[in-house]
């Protein structure tokens, strides 16, 4: 998506903003918690992916996403 793409060129607010307009879906959803975890905002993209986890129907997509949930719980449990 563009706003991937605005976060991979360092765009990250523009891609937030982008992001958090759009309506209510989980790809979106998944998109903005790795903007979030690109600028280390861990707590924003833990809460994003625990909400997204529960409704995702892919195994694939289901196991990305818990794996950077654990990502997160790594990071936030050791107080960074």
């Amino acid at each position: 998506s563009y706003s991937m793409l605005l976060t991979k060129v360092g765009a990250r607010k523009e891609a937030i903003k982008r992001l958090s307009h759009l309506p209510e879906n989980n790809d979106a959803n998944i998109y903005l918690a790795y903007t979030y975890m690109n600028q280390w905002e861990y707590r924003k993209a833990y809460d994003l992916l625990k909400k997204v986890s529960q409704l995702l129907e892919t195994d694939y997509k289901k196991s990305v996403v818990q794996l950077n949930l654990a990502a997160c719980c790594l990071i936030l449990n050791n107080g960074h």
